[in-house]
């Protein structure tokens, strides 16, 4: 079986009772939701790859991000074993500055008070609960 490790940022976003998500388009978390974030580049800090993340998926920056966590967690597929150490940050002043066409992933807000009904990445789920919703 082959075993993947990779080390991630991600950032908790929160406005008024609505959560920033991601949809992942590809690979085995296909169509669950997800904090915008990803893998660390070589030479990258966390911090710095949040801010290109934030960029890449959700179109914009933010004023301010604060490490809440680093979580860890291992998932068995048929055919990998995924490690993945997450650095989770909270996000605040989080303004969208470019077209939303060049998002490589759907976005978009939801209500807090639903995210039973979506199916959330194992990550995002256990980033989530440190907010003590």
């Amino acid at each position: 079986m082959k075993e993947v490790s990779r080390i991630g940022a991600y950032g908790i976003t929160v406005f008024n009772g609505w959560i920033l998500l991601v949809q992942q388009k590809k690979g085995p978390l296909k169509g669950l939701f997800d904090l915008p974030g990803g893998g660390i580049d070589p030479g990258e800090t966390p911090e710095e790859t949040l801010i290109r993340e934030f960029l890449e998926e959700v179109c914009g920056h933010f004023q301010k991000s604060t490490l809440l966590e680093r979580l860890y967690h291992t998932h068995n597929y048929p055919d990998l074993t995924y490690h993945l150490t997450a650095h989770i940050f909270f996000v605040e002043g989080y303004s969208q500055k470019i077209k939303t066409e060049t998002a490589e992933l759907s976005y978009d807000w939801y209500p807090l008070r639903k995210l039973s009904t979506l199916s959330l990445t194992p990550v995002a789920e256990k980033s989530i609960s440190l907010l003590r919703l």
